[in-house]
Parts: structure tokens; sequence; C-alpha cells
């Protein structure tokens, strides 16, 4: 019964001010997806840590090149982190990431689907990398993948004068938003 009584006080400024405002922003993401609305992180002095699925679909024509942060199989991707903050995204925590060229990088073509678990881990010191923010840290969040290429021009003699390739607008490169709570 308590919980009925709080939706409706909640509904009743909104009916007064016309529609409701929104618990989340407006977007459905880009190319990735994450397997739930809601995660807990583990919040300590010293860090903030996160594990998330996301399911990366190349929804695109072209065959997709994700640059991984290492050399070592699963070949895990560079994902940050945003935070939806008086009304836009800001980065909260960057991948950290040699980006070394790597010869034969993971590929999606067009239709498939890559699933990663990403463990995101923020340090609370001034002097540490990568680093939270202070401050609370619930919130709503979006997932930002980087280094994704629709062309690779990159062989064993590694990047051509044009660089790595043609990049994916950093706008397809974002998960759906989501909470996280402390």
């Amino acid at each position: 019964m308590r919980r009925i009584a709080l939706i409706q006080l909640s509904l009743i400024p909104a009916l007064a001010c016309g529609a409701p405002t929104p618990l989340m922003p407006d977007s459905t993401g880009g190319l990735i997806t994450t397997d739930s609305q809601s995660y807990r992180a583990v919040v300590s002095p010293r860090s903030v840590q996160l594990t998330i699925v996301a399911t990366f679909t190349n929804t695109t024509a072209d065959k997709l090149t994700l640059h991984p942060c290492s050399q070592h199989p699963p070949y895990p991707p560079a994902v940050g982190l945003q935070r939806y903050e008086d009304g836009e995204w800001r980065t909260v925590l960057s991948p950290v990431c040699t980006l070394a060229l790597i010869l034969d990088p993971p590929r999606l073509s067009p239709g498939a689907t890559r699933t990663d678990t990403v463990h995101l881990e923020g340090f609370r010191a001034p002097d540490s990398f990568p680093r939270f923010p202070a401050g609370p840290v619930a919130g709503v969040y979006r997932l930002a993948y980087s280094s994704v290429y629709r062309t690779w021009n990159a062989d064993d003699a590694g990047a051509t004068a044009g660089g790595l390739g043609e990049a994916v607008p950093d706008s397809l490169l974002v998960s759906n938003p989501f909470r996280i709570e402390e």
C-alpha cells in the first residue's frame, strides 16, 4: 500500500505541469545494448567497480573492425562510461588502453553480434588513472565504445598515411541509457 501511495504522489506534480519528466534521457543508443537497465556498482573509498554485459550489433552494411584495448584474447574493446548530467552526456571514465597496432583485430560482419563482458574500474584518488569523479556514483549512464572502423587500412606494414581507417561515428558507438546504484 505504501508503494502505491508514493507512485500517486509522484504523479500529482507531473499532471499539474503537463508531461512527466523522464527518468532517463530519450535515447535508445546506437549499435550497443546492455543486458540490463540497472546495475549496482561496488564503491569504496579507493575505487568504483562495475561489470556490464553489452552486445554490439553491426546494423551497418560495412564489416566493422574493433581496435582492441590489448592484444590478448578475447581482445577487449576500448570502452568508456558517460553520465547524463545537466541535460548532456559527459565522459566520467575513459578507457585505459595501449591501443597498440594489432595486425588482425576482431571484425564484425554486417548483421553479426559480439557480446562483451565489460569490467570498468575508476579510482577515487586525484593522482590515479583512470579516475572516477568524486561525489555520488548513482545516476544515469551509458557505455561508449571507441576505435571502431568502417574501413581498415592497416596491414603487415602498419597503418597507411590515411590512418587506421574510416571511424564509425561516435553517435553509433553508445549504448542505451541505464541506471547505476551504489
